[in-house]
Parts: C-alpha cells; sequence; structure tokens
C-alpha cells in the first residue's frame, strides 16, 4: 500500500463529521467507484492511497479544503484472502 497525506486542520472544529453527499457508482461487476462530500475540520490538503491484494483494495484521491473533505474512491468490492492469496468469491462466502 502507498500512502500520503497533508492536511491543515481546524483545531477548534467542534462538530461532527456530517456527510452532505454520497455517491456509489457500479463500473463492472467486482469495481465501484464512490464519491464523498463530508463537512469536517479540514482547512487545506490532500490524500492519496493506493492497494494492492488487500480488502477493497483500489486507489483512492481526498482533498480537504475550506471546512469540506471530498474523497472520490475506485476499488475492488472484494475481500481478499491471505491463506489462498486469492479473492474471496461468491461461491466460497
Amino acid at each position: 500500500m502507498i500512502n500520503f497525506e497533508f492536511y491543515l486542520r481546524n483545531p477548534f472544529f467542534k462538530k461532527n463529521w456530517v456527510t452532505v453527499y454520497y455517491k456509489d457508482i457500479n463500473l463492472s461487476k467486482n469495481k465501484n467507484i464512490d464519491i464523498n462530500v463530508d463537512r469536517s475540520n479540514a482547512i487545506l490538503g490532500f490524500g492519496f492511497r493506493w492497494s494492492l491484494r488487500q480488502s477493497h483494495a483500489g486507489v483512492m484521491f481526498d482533498f480537504g479544503f475550506f471546512g469540506y473533505d471530498i474523497s472520490i474512491e475506485i476499488s475492488d468490492k472484494r475481500h481478499w484472502n491471505r491463506e489462498t492469496k486469492q479473492w474471496y468469491s461468491e461461491d466460497s462466502v
């Protein structure tokens, strides 16, 4: 996994994070894209994550600015089986 994050946060933010917008779009049988906008303590920031061979592996971009956090994630819906080093299939669950 590669993970990078840089954020300036408002330490006086007292509210809980609130989801403003959420959308889940199926790209294929096993892939989907999630778009999420939250009210947060972000002043300015950027995050990136890329993972392979783990549950919900994929890429995520996160942007924070002026009290909002926008996340875009393209990931696999399946879970990774570490013992067999394969994806769990619907038949094995």
